[in-house]
């Protein structure tokens, strides 16, 4: 089906720009040609269904070529880190493919990884493949075998590896194209790691899907960005909220042209009111929201108004529902756990391959977050069900008490925790990341302002940063391990 995909816009588009990298450009007839050398030599080296692809190497048209070729084939390709850093589930996999520059094969290697064939690419000569006269031809089409691995985000514990098929993956691709609106005339700026779920989606399997244009940049650079932007006349970013606040801090003397760019999305973590209001202000441009999570895929929501704090919408391709604890729906405004709701869900591949999703009980794909609707059936998070924190005989949801720290003029972060968790005395704590000068006290007085007291920090915290992942998502875990 990826391989499909990729034939059919070669056919429609031979001569338009697949792959936009730094260095070079790829059209769709070039970008299939590459491909079917890679296929070539990886079948030569007999790689095939069921064998699994590391690959260490950045955004760029080779990732292209090696992601499209693995699939022709049936083999799981499986993006890490360029630094050659693994996390547990990777290196359990046996012996592996493994593409990368030398550094990074010399790395995983040291980390325990066996590689059975490894494929050398370097940034300026590229892939290092032999060149051959052999035309390739696919001996049968790949539909159930995995096509791609990621790795959930690892903020409250150790990350895992899920595998995606490919009419799975291809699926949420075209689904994802049709909620956003994505056509062949966009083109999208990819700014972030292919081990996001939502790069992967988005910026390497959509564009070839529909027909578009993805621009990659090897590391997310916000001055590179911007002159992509106007260089590629770039009509679309999706990306995780971070990209949006670097641009958003752009310096106010240094010129953005914008012109091109018609939509942003963020996904992948919660996009803070000060970032959405600071990247309006800049480029009067709303910042769109989804909700998706690689645990409970297929399922996502999206919400394309640009509602500040909206994530989805109660309709939709995966409708959505706010439930409480016996599973009952709650009323608009109320606070419950968000579910999808199988039955209702219209496209038949997408409802059967809920039912076979380990989140699903019942008719419900349960998310784990708690969120709320709106009376226009808009959907906000206010943060996970397992994290609360017990006071007493009450509950405290942390984003609430995030939301309103947030809200201070000189809090630039916040996260919210337990302090002596699982003990009769638990109570809030937080962790502030300034901007500009406050003091605890005033703090607390901002937050006695619009909180009850059982739901006020006991104790805050100040930080330079706030350690994240790749991806910008807060690791929660370090915070609660301390």
């Amino acid at each position: 089906m990826l391989y499909r995909a990729l034939c059919k816009q070669a056919r429609k588009h031979p001569t338009k720009a697949a792959v936009i990298g730094e260095r070079k450009t790829l059209s769709y007839a070039q970008l299939l040609r590459q491909v079917n050398r890679a296929a070539l030599y990886l079948r030569r080296c007999r790689l095939g269904t069921g064998d699994r692809l590391i690959i260490g190497m950045p955004p760029c048209p080779e990732f292209y070529v090696l992601f499209y070729a693995a699939a022709a084939l049936g083999i799981a390709t499986i993006p890490v880190s360029v630094t050659g850093h693994l996390a547990q589930p990777a290196k359990t996999l046996g012996a592996v493919a493994a593409a990368g520059d030398r550094r990074f094969l010399a790395k995983v290697r040291r980390n325990g990884l066996t590689i059975r064939q490894a494929i050398v690419w370097e940034r300026e000569a590229g892939l290092s493949l032999p060149f051959s006269s052999d035309r390739f031809v696919r001996t049968k089409a790949i539909r159930t075998e995995p096509a791609l691995g990621s790795f959930t985000s690892g903020t409250t514990g150790e990350p895992q590896l899920l595998l995606r098929t490919v009419e799975v993956l291809v699926k949420r691709a075209q689904l994802g194209a049709r909620a956003w609106g994505v056509k062949t005339k966009d083109i999208l700026l990819s700014t972030g790691p292919f081990t996001s779920g939502v790069a992967a989606v988005y910026h390497l399997v959509a564009p070839i899907f529909v027909g578009a244009s993805v621009v990659v940049l090897e590391q997310f650079d916000r001055r590179k960005a911007v002159a992509a932007i106007a260089a590629n006349a770039v009509t679309r970013i999706h990306a995780v909220p971070l990209i949006f606040d670097i641009l958003a801090r752009l310096p106010r003397d240094y010129h953005a042209d914008f012109a091109s760019l018609k939509h942003c999305a963020s996904a992948g973590a919660h996009l803070p009111r000060s970032i959405y209001d600071a990247f309006y202000k800049k480029f009067t441009i709303r910042i769109a929201q989804s909700y998706g999570g690689t645990d409970f895929a297929l399922a996502f929501t999206v919400n394309r108004l640009g509602i500040p704090d909206a994530v989805g919408h109660r309709d939709g391709l995966f409708p959505v529902k706010i439930v409480d604890d016996d599973g009952a729906s709650v009323r608009n405004g109320e606070i419950g756990e968000i579910v999808f709701d199988i039955p209702r869900v219209r496209d038949t591949m997408a409802r059967a391959a809920l039912q076979k999703n380990i989140k699903r009980r019942g008719r419900y794909i349960i998310t784990g977050d708690l969120g709320r609707f709106d009376p226009d059936g808009n959907l906000y998070v206010v943060g996970r069900k397992s994290s609360m924190i017990k006071v007493g005989a009450n509950r405290v949801i942390p984003a609430e008490v995030e939301s309103v720290l947030r809200s201070h003029p000189k809090v630039k972060e916040a996260v919210v925790l337990p302090l002596r968790a699982g003990r009769p005395d638990e109570a809030v704590g937080a962790i502030v990341v300034r901007n500009g000068r406050v003091t605890v006290e005033t703090l607390l007085d901002h937050c006695k302002r619009y909180l009850e007291g059982y739901k006020c920090p006991w104790e805050i915290v100040f930080r330079k940063n706030l350690a994240r992942n790749p991806h910008g998502k807060v690791v929660r875990y370090l915070f609660n391990d301390r």
